[in-house]
């Protein structure tokens, strides 16, 4: 069984997943951002990387959820990434 703070960090990958193809209509402040030096070089990872928003440490957005999941999404596999659904089965 995975301890409580992976099942977390799934739950956050698989709902920004859900968030970045469109699956899901949720409408974010400040949206995406997306790191722009990656699209240049498209040889490691995936073009869906994201940039961690500077917020002062006892802001609301410090636990937002592309704050809270950037580092684990940017370490995602380009498989994973642009998979066709989040199920496990292919």
């Amino acid at each position: 069984m995975l301890r409580l703070e992976d099942r977390r960090v799934r739950g956050d990958l698989i709902q920004m997943f859900k968030i970045i193809n469109g699956c899901e209509d949720i409408n974010l402040t400040n949206g995406i951002n997306y790191s722009i030096s990656n699209r240049r070089n498209l040889r490691r990872g995936h073009d869906k990387r994201l940039v961690k928003e500077i917020v002062k440490r006892g802001s609301n957005r410090y636990n937002f959820l592309t704050n809270r999941v950037f580092n684990h999404w940017n370490e995602l596999p380009y498989k994973a990434v642009y998979a066709r659904s989040v199920s496990r089965r292919l």
